[in-house]
């Protein structure tokens, strides 16, 4: 086990070096200039966003948002969040955020084109990096790769990760092993996943807005209670981030490649932005207009990193210092949190808000492999093989050690995001021109409003003064 947890770091570090992650960052800088015209304009964006989600139209968008956040809330916003401020500091709270703003940029794009040139399906829709690369620019080596990848990140990412933080909470609930545990988890996972998508879709929209409010409201009960230690907080968290008092030019480097390689790369994790996963969500279900489902595909992860993520690191910050935290699972972490407000109780209802986190987020993954299936292979005997290898990964998941699980997620993380990034840069000029339609479109609507509303205005006007005159 210590040589395959060593190999997997190693490869992590390949994967996830300086290279890989001013990539990302060069690429959300550069896809906001091209999209700047929506992107920088806020009003914009929320005009677009209420759109989107509102009325019975909405619907398909709603039950899309749910399932993406099924898919990223959870260990990722949460255990992550607690993972990367216990290896890289306060400052690594900073650098998530950023993440998060990167995310925004990177989410809209890859979104916008998913349900741009979604296909359809027998009994719906399907759209993703496959479908861009494969389909439309003739690359199905590239393709089949992206593919590939998902399918078998869902068995990280998407299975064992998820499945070791339920199998943990379980057994701190119930005096049963983790064998047990793990059994628990694949025949529940099982029952929901044999009804696939539809079944797939309606649990995730029950559960999910659900925790989230609990959650938030515990974090800011937590948070009130400990205000007065928030502007100290804050000064660590820029402080670290920058390492500006570090002693010497060796430390400072040090302490801050380690809060930047931490904060994005968990930032990454939690919000998945820029990996293609989230739109195979939303490019299965009919879509009005690609641009609109690019702001829903925003709004994921802004409420995943500056709402959950945030009050997360905000509550393990205020509450427990880091320097006894270096080596500790992030869910021993927040449930430390808890139980100084609300003593034993606490522990009990954080790790069962961890169990309903987490396994949306098993039901969210298998969806998106689903997709990858339906492209790949047509024969049903294929996806009933995959389930069952799906449910084992679930079990082993469960008795596995945590540490080797979460280099294989971030392993598995990186190799999406480089294949997904190849196809939002070999259509950036599409999404920009879909951008500048979209604006220039719903901007002549809002000006043809605006000049009939002066019109009658005036006519009203005009009709006072002749009455006034008689």
């Amino acid at each position: 086990m210590e040589r395959l947890l060593w190999m997997e770091h190693q490869l992590n570090q390949l994967v996830w070096g300086w290279g890989s992650i001013l990539f990302l960052l060069v690429s959300a800088c550069w896809f906001l200039f091209r999209a700047h015209r929506l992107l920088l304009h806020p009003q914009r964006w929320f005009r677009s966003l209420f759109r989107a989600l509102h009325g019975e139209q909405g619907k398909e968008a709603r039950s899309s948002l749910y399932t993406a956040l099924a898919g990223t809330l959870g260990i990722g916003s949460i255990v992550g969040a607690a993972s990367a401020l216990a290896l890289g500091g306060a400052g690594a709270l900073f650098w998530l955020l950023v993440s998060g703003l990167a995310g925004m940029v990177l989410k809209y794009v890859e979104t916008t084109l998913a349900c741009a040139y979604q296909r359809p399906r027998a009994g719906g829709f399907i759209g993703g990096a496959m479908i861009l690369l494969g389909e439309v620019r003739g690359r199905v080596f590239l393709s089949v790769c992206f593919s590939l990848c998902v399918l078998v990140a869902a068995f990280g990412i998407g299975s064992m990760a998820p499945s070791s933080a339920i199998t943990g909470s379980l057994c701190t609930l119930f005096p049963i092993s983790r064998w047990w545990a793990a059994m628990l988890v694949v025949a529940l996972a099982a029952l929901v996943l044999i009804g696939k998508g539809e079944r797939i879709r309606k649990v995730n929209e029950r559960i999910v807005p659900l925790v989230s409010m609990l959650y938030i409201a515990v974090c800011l009960l937590l948070l009130f209670v400990y205000q007065h230690r928030l502007p100290a907080v804050f000064g660590q968290v820029l402080q670290d981030a920058f390492a500006f008092p570090a002693i010497g030019g060796g430390v400072s480097g040090f302490c801050l490649s380690r809060a930047v390689h931490y904060g994005l790369a968990r930032g990454l994790f939690s919000h998945e932005a820029g990996m293609g996963s989230a739109p195979l969500a939303y490019a299965a279900l009919p879509c009005r207009e690609p641009v609109e489902q690019g702001c829903v595909g925003m709004l994921e992860v802004f409420f995943d990193t500056f709402v959950i993520t945030l009050l997360s690191a905000l509550a393990l910050l205020c509450t427990t210092p880091l320097s006894t935290a270096s080596g500790v699972d992030g869910s021993v972490l927040m449930s430390g949190c808890f139980s100084l407000l609300f003593g034993p109780l606490g522990e009990r209802l954080f790790h069962g808000m961890l169990i309903l986190f987490a396994f949306p987020t098993i039901l969210g993954w298998y969806y998106y492999a689903e997709q990858c299936l339906h492209y790949l292979f047509s024969d049903q005997g294929i996806h009933r093989i995959y389930l069952f290898l799906f449910l084992c990964s679930l079990f082993l998941g469960g008795i596995w050690e945590t540490k080797v699980i979460w280099e294989l997620c971030d392993t598995l993380n990186g190799c999406m995001l480089l294949v997904n990034l190849t196809a939002m840069w070999s259509f950036q000029g599409e999404c920009a021109q879909l951008t500048d339609r979209y604006v220039c479109q719903r901007g002549c609507v809002f000006a043809r409003r605006t000049d009939r509303h002066l019109h009658m205005v005036k006519g009203a006007v005009d009709l006072q003064k002749k009455e006034e005159r008689r």
